[in-house]
């Protein structure tokens, strides 16, 4: 609930993906936390691991969810 969602993750999506696109916000938890819905495309030969993670360091180890399309 602390973070500064609006550029949070900039620097983790300019390092891991070629485009990102905030689709929803959301709370829960009785507002006190943020769900936030984002389309990304990763770049070529990027560990989904390694982005998931530093992610998950940016805010504060809450849960990702990560979708991959075919």
């Amino acid at each position: 609930e602390d973070l500064n969602f609006e550029n949070a993750f900039d620097e983790v999506f300019e390092k891991y993906t070629t485009k990102h696109i905030l689709n929803k916000i959301k709370t829960s938890e009785l507002d006190s936390i943020y769900e936030m819905h984002y389309q990304v495309e990763m770049k070529k030969n990027i560990s989904e691991k390694e982005f998931i993670d530093e992610l998950r360091t940016r805010n504060g180890n809450l849960s990702i969810m990560l979708t991959l399309a075919a």
